[in-house]
């Protein structure tokens, strides 16, 4: 089976891609000195949501493909994190918070459906 390029067609890395923009928007208008610390570290993770979906589409199993789309799953988590320490110090406003929120729950549940369906892919061909 081959997955290389799929994850383009994927609305889930699409939206993935435009939710890293939407972050790195965001995070120009955090403090300077913050730079170096909470937005290059929201920025890093984020970038790794999109990625680990388009590695795993390049793997050549199912198995390994889920492997990668958990990894998305974490950096989503984290991401999460990052927002609202974000809110806590003051750099983004509830209103955001909200939206982001969304965002990484909308995002997550597609990834959690690409996780299902392998699962249960596997499960038929173990049961052949």
């Amino acid at each position: 089976m081959k997955h290389q390029k799929i994850h383009k067609n994927l609305d889930v890395w699409k939206d993935s891609i435009d939710f890293v923009k939407d972050i790195y928007i965001l995070t120009n208008s955090f403090p300077e000195d913050e730079f170096s610390g909470l937005v290059s570290r929201l920025r890093e993770i984020v970038i790794s949501i999109p990625t680990n979906i388009s590695k795993g589409f390049s793997m050549r199993l199912k198995s390994e493909i889920n492997v990668f789309l958990i990894k998305a799953q974490n950096a989503i988590a984290e991401t999460d994190t990052l927002l609202l320490i974000s809110y806590e110090l003051g750099y983004i406003n509830q209103k955001d918070l909200d939206i982001f929120s969304l965002k990484t729950d909308n995002i997550n549940a597609q990834i959690s459906g690409l996780i299902i369906k392998f699962d249960r892919e596997l499960i038929e061909e173990n049961n052949q």
